[in-house]
């Protein structure tokens, strides 16, 4: 029986001070996919930064990972206008 793939959950910090968040197998090669404007379109927009967080999960537990283990908090920020 095959092993289950480990994801990932990540934050990024965009250059407008905006976040943006993500699932993945691989942190790295996906931030790197961002930076050179072939992920997201909000991280084509929006210009990745770095990675602020990352949270390995069990795909099998992604609903309760996300409503109840995993809290973030975030402070709002306005966008610079």
């Amino acid at each position: 029986m095959d092993e289950p793939k480990q994801y990932y959950f990540y934050v990024l910090l965009c250059a407008d001070q905006s976040l943006y968040g993500g699932f993945t197998t691989d942190v790295a090669k996906r931030f790197a996919t961002h930076l050179a404007g072939k992920g997201a379109k909000y991280t084509r927009v929006h210009r990745p930064l770095k990675v602020l967080y990352s949270e390995a999960f069990d795909i099998n537990m992604m609903p309760y990972t996300l409503s109840g283990r995993l809290n973030i908090k975030v402070d709002k920020r306005r966008s610079p206008s």
